[in-house]
């Protein structure tokens, strides 16, 4: 059985997660959800202007202890001229996350703030959730120590309530108009062999829609490496950079960027 477990009070500015499984825990859903948090934390570090250049400021595996495993994670700037007090940025990240989580859990507290949770921010916290959803009798609780000591916890339960709240929530936000995503699956429904770039293919992708939306091409390499696939490209997943491109508020054109990957379709 693999767990993260929580000993004692974090040192100040570290972050520590507890999950109590009771079976074992896929490593990539734990890689996916650790990934998640700390992408959540540079977003929600340069959403609060702590982060002068973007993407600077992460967190990191401060420490991974032998038996059961503690995880800590600290924050890390890449440039060592911008000094925080970490103790004051990690506390109210959390709390700014349990109140997201609290939005999707509709439990709603004073203080927490009025504009809903970014698409970016709910895709996280549907990943951080991932490990715990997937095992009916699991935990996991976030503990930090900042101005104030923050200790909360989620069951099961609550995390597969989350995951089908941020699913809904999704599926009904309104998209902007023109938005660059990084790093996203796309399966493609339909694809045109003769190399054009505008017309005929389409494809999913499902952190945006289940539906079938029109494809297009960016440039002749990105679209190469769909045809140089050796596989049937119906068959395979692909790793992207795209445009999402709406209509009120709803899906009308994937413009892909750059195909970065590829792998075979479960």
């Amino acid at each position: 059985m693999l767990q993260i477990m929580v000993e004692k009070p974090p040192a100040p500015g570290i972050l520590k997660i507890e999950l109590k499984n009771t079976r074992p825990v896929d490593l990539i859903d734990l890689a996916v959800s650790l990934r998640a948090l700390g992408e959540a934390y540079s977003d929600w570090a340069e959403d609060e202007g702590l982060d002068i250049q973007p993407q600077n400021l992460k967190l990191y595996i401060h420490e991974l202890r032998t038996g059961s495993i503690i995880a800590e994670l600290a924050p890390w700037m890449e440039q060592a001229s911008l000094i925080l007090d970490h103790a004051k940025t990690v506390s109210p990240f959390l709390a700014a996350l349990q109140g997201a989580i609290r939005y999707f859990l509709g439990r709603k507290k004073e203080g927490d703030k009025e504009k809903p949770p970014s698409r970016e921010l709910a895709q996280h916290i549907h990943a951080v959730m991932e490990p715990v959803a997937k095992d009916g009798g699991s935990q996991i609780f976030f503990d930090v120590v900042g101005d104030v000591h923050i200790h909360q916890y989620y069951t099961s339960q609550e995390a597969n309530a989350i995951q089908n709240s941020v699913k809904r929530y999704l599926g009904n936000a309104k998209l902007p108009a023109n938005e660059r995503r990084t790093d996203e699956i796309m399966t493609l429904q339909q694809v045109r062999f003769d190399g054009s770039l505008r017309t005929g293919d389409r494809g999913v992708i499902e952190t945006v829609s289940q539906k079938p939306v029109k494809v297009v091409f960016a440039t002749p390499e990105a679209k190469r490496r769909i045809l140089d696939e050796p596989k049937n490209p119906g068959q395979m997943a692909f790793l992207v950079d795209v445009e999402v491109r709406a209509i009120e508020g709803k899906p009308a054109l994937y413009r892909v960027l750059e195909v970065k990957d590829s792998f075979e379709r479960p």
